[in-house]
């Protein structure tokens, strides 16, 4: 897991070259002029999914795991809390290869608070909890980054 600014994501390039795409994109775009739904980056390999969505109360809100992809959350409007476990710490629950998710249920390790011109990287060993409310306003509009683990 990397949290961390926009602004330091610079930092981060040379440890993969899927992730050194969605970086540089980070670091040379206005994220807030992408469109709803999915850009493409390089195929499969490299994409973003735009969407907006109401924050959830904590109570009910499972993990979810990837294990082909490493996931970039950016809010771009909004705030939402990301609880992370490591894989093994938790009890999955189910899930899909086809559609890389799988769901977990258990205690976090840590949680932050995701705010605009922030970022956190959830590496496949890296079990979070996306969408949970953290302030009293609860819409919000997120880009994740989709990187293919080379």
């Amino acid at each position: 897991m990397i949290y961390a600014a926009l602004a330091d994501a610079a930092r981060y390039l040379g440890m993969d070259k899927n992730l050194d795409i969605a970086l540089l994109y980070i670091l040379e775009h206005d994220l807030n002029a992408l469109p709803m739904g999915r850009t493409e980056l390089a195929g499969d390999a490299v994409f973003i999914n735009v969407a907006e969505f109401e924050a959830k109360p904590l109570e009910g809100a499972t993990y979810e795991g990837h294990r082909r992809y490493t996931d970039i959350h950016i809010p771009l409007q909004g705030a939402e809390e990301i609880a992370v476990a490591r894989l093994g710490t938790l009890n999955e629950l189910g899930g899909s290869e086809e559609r890389d998710f799988f769901e977990y249920d258990g205690r976090p390790e840590t949680a932050v608070a995701l705010t605009p011109g922030h970022m956190l990287i959830t590496f496949p060993e890296d079990l979070h909890r996306p969408g949970v409310r953290c302030t009293a306003e609860t819409h919000v509009k997120k880009a994740v980054f989709k990187v293919l683990v080379g």
